[in-house]
């Protein structure tokens, strides 16, 4: 199970964490434990052998030391491959990490069976076979636990491999070789895996932060003779970015464009769905410090980041929820008590991920009940104007409100490339018509149905999008 958890946070920064990647990685380890099954079963009653049940242990050891270093090669091999299916590719990544070790780690239970019921009376056999079901389970239960609750908090990727793997050669020495022996092989990987630990907390400030959601990745670089610190998810997907010398500075065009078109003296509430490395509060203290906002962050880790590395204050005019943010509009709009003049939505980090429950016309009909009777709604989506995932998303947008407004940010003359589209349709149907970027009035290259919540295929054409 710590496999299966981790194998997610593998594969998303590549392909994204949609139910197509759940699906795949629980359809090839089931097949694969299912192979396992029935051919240790036939092994354990040619050669029941704990010697042996050992080295398959040990193999699958070794495969996910392999894999820890490995992984995101294979990854990029896949994607350079030509194929362009995601089913494919998810089904493709899954099994070349996890078909060998889950194979491996099946023959467990059919040998020790097998090993247990070697001269008992057929009485014996249902009883052995429940107790080792039974704890298979138990165990389950307690990797599903440590690995979505503790370890992926407060680990890296790779030193959980490395843990997993570590676990893995400790029980084979206890089945190969002698108690003492195995015991003093446990002290040597322990102390083995604190080194690993502290290695890791002490490169923590300079590059990688694991957190309950996201793998961040903290760098800097030169630009126009300044410092920029930037804040990655996974496979160097920006999340934002600030000046070092002046951090209350707008370091983003489509930032600029949203402060500059829609944020003034009138602006006395705002709603800011996704956090980032909190760019705007940041601003917003500096220009107008009287302005309330509420940010909605579903990573504590990430809030956390922008508190150690990007200057993030508390001030009593900001206020942070750590939330889903589709649970949390959800319980506005049901509570019926807030207004805001702004709700600014920055929630998909990349063209690969879109959470659907964040892009469907229920969704956007919860947030206009959010709105005063003149706010604006502003929507920022990171794809292409001519994609399937635009047109499904405006179609959204556009059924829950009216005049919605679309400026392509970065290349305002090309609808293919990937950049920052800005939605913006204001409550009561009115806007204004002085936009530092020109609005896109021409037509859409698809017309595809509003995305619900019962049919929303953002894995699909994302995909298409990004292909």
């Amino acid at each position: 199970m710590v496999l299966e958890l981790v194998g997610a946070r593998m594969i998303a920064p590549f392909l994204g964490a949609s139910i197509i990647v759940w699906t795949s990685l629980i359809g090839i380890i089931m097949a694969s434990l299912a192979a396992g099954y029935y051919a240790g079963g036939r092994i354990a009653d040619v050669k029941p052998s704990l010697k042996l049940l050992a080295a398959f242990i040990a193999g699958a050891a070794l495969w996910v030391v392999l894999l820890a270093f490995i992984e995101k090669a294979l990854l990029r091999i896949l994607l350079t491959s030509g194929i362009n299916n995601i089913y494919v590719l998810s089904i493709l990544a899954a099994f070349l990490f996890f078909a060998i070790p889950s194979f491996l780690l099946a023959t467990v239970s059919p040998f020790i069976i097998k090993i247990f019921t070697t001269d008992k009376s057929d009485a014996g056999i249902g009883g052995i076979a429940g107790r080792v079901s039974a704890y298979s389970t138990i165990g389950s239960i307690i990797g599903t636990f440590l690995g979505g609750f503790i370890l992926v908090s407060f680990f890296s990727v790779t030193v959980i491999l490395l843990f997993t793997a570590l676990v893995l050669f400790i029980a084979a020495a206890f089945l190969f070789t002698t108690k003492l022996k195995a015991a003093s092989l446990c002290l040597v990987v322990f102390a083995a895996f604190a080194g690993l630990y502290n290695l890791q907390k002490s490169q923590i400030p300079n590059q990688a932060i694991e957190t309950m959601y996201n793998s961040l990745f903290i760098a800097e670089y030169a630009e126009d003779g300044r410092r920029v610190r930037a804040l990655y998810t996974d496979s160097e997907k920006l999340q934002g970015r600030m000046f070092v010398d002046n951090p209350s500075e707008m370091a983003g065009e489509y930032l600029n464009f949203i402060a500059d078109t829609y944020i003034n003296n009138d602006t006395k509430s705002i709603l800011m769905l996704g956090g980032g490395v909190y760019v705007l509060p940041r601003w917003l203290a500096v220009e107008y410090p009287d302005t309330n906002i509420d940010i909605v962050e579903i990573d504590p880790g990430i809030t956390q980041a922008a508190r150690d590395f990007f200057y993030l204050t508390d001030r009593p005019s900001q206020r942070i929820f750590h939330e889903d943010a589709r649970y949390f509009v959800n319980r506005l709009a049901l509570e019926g008590t807030k207004n805001y003049d702004l709700i600014f939505q920055d929630t998909y980090g990349s063209p690969l991920n879109v959470p659907f429950q964040l892009a469907t016309v229920e969704y956007f009909r919860k947030v206009k009940t959010l709105l005063s009777s003149d706010g604006v709604f502003i929507l920022n989506f990171i794809g292409s104007l001519n994609s399937k995932m635009f047109a499904g998303l405006h179609s959204a947008v556009q059924e829950a409100f009216t005049d919605v407004k679309v400026f392509l940010v970065n290349e305002p003359d090309n609808t293919e490339t990937l950049q920052n589209i800005i939605l913006a349709v204001y409550n009561s149907g009115y806007g204004h018509d002085n936009y530092p970027i020109p609005e896109y009035r021409g037509a859409f290259l698809h017309e595809i149905a509003a995305f619900t919540d019962r049919f929303a295929p953002v894995e699909r054409y994302t995909l298409d999008m990004v292909r």
